[in-house]
């Protein structure tokens, strides 16, 4: 995993388009593909407006430095205070963030047993590459993730008969775990 990390840009790449081969087509049963490109479209413009003009804002985003209150409607954002209540919802019922936490979990969280300095800056330095690339990968599967949740979360509420007794909360959960 840390290999293809550092090294294959085309993971990201790839990663990046998951949303339009994996959620959209399983809205577009349900929806229609145009309406859910369109939903899925604008869901990833609104996610641009809130972070992507500000380098600062969007450098600390990279980082994993991300809370959804950012994108809370002020300044030209696009999500009001019932669509942060979803995303925080689909972020405490863990849908947000999968995160790598498992296959990389032990090198990011690195000590030595006694940091005395006897085993040089290695680990460290080895341990803030690992959280760089890690974090980027993350953020790739947030965006992706939010995109997807809150676009099924919009189509449903336009549209509650086509999620035949769903609430768009539970339609938003049902896309991303599918």
């Amino acid at each position: 995993s840390i290999w293809t990390l550092m090294t294959l840009p085309r993971y990201y790449i790839l990663n990046g388009t998951q949303t339009f081969m994996l959620s959209l087509p399983y809205m577009a049963a349900r929806f229609g593909y145009n309406t859910s490109l369109s939903a899925v479209n604008n869901t990833y413009r609104e996610l641009y407006v809130s972070f992507g003009k500000d380098p600062a804002t969007l450098k600390k985003f990279l980082l994993g430095d991300f809370d959804l209150k950012q994108l809370k409607k002020a300044d030209g954002r696009p999500y009001s205070d019932g669509e942060i209540a979803v995303l925080e919802s689909l972020r405490d019922k863990g849908l947000l963030d999968i995160g790598l936490g498992y296959d990389l979990d032990y090198w990011e969280n690195y000590t030595t047993p006694v940091d005395d300095g006897t085993m040089g800056q290695f680990p460290r330095v080895f341990s803030k590459a690992i959280h760089a690339v890690t974090a980027l990968s993350r953020q790739v599967e947030v965006v992706n993730r939010i995109s997807a949740g809150m676009a099924a979360y919009r189509l449903a509420e336009a549209n509650p008969t086509a999620v035949r007794g769903m609430t768009s909360l539970d339609y938003a959960v049902d896309v991303l775990n599918n």
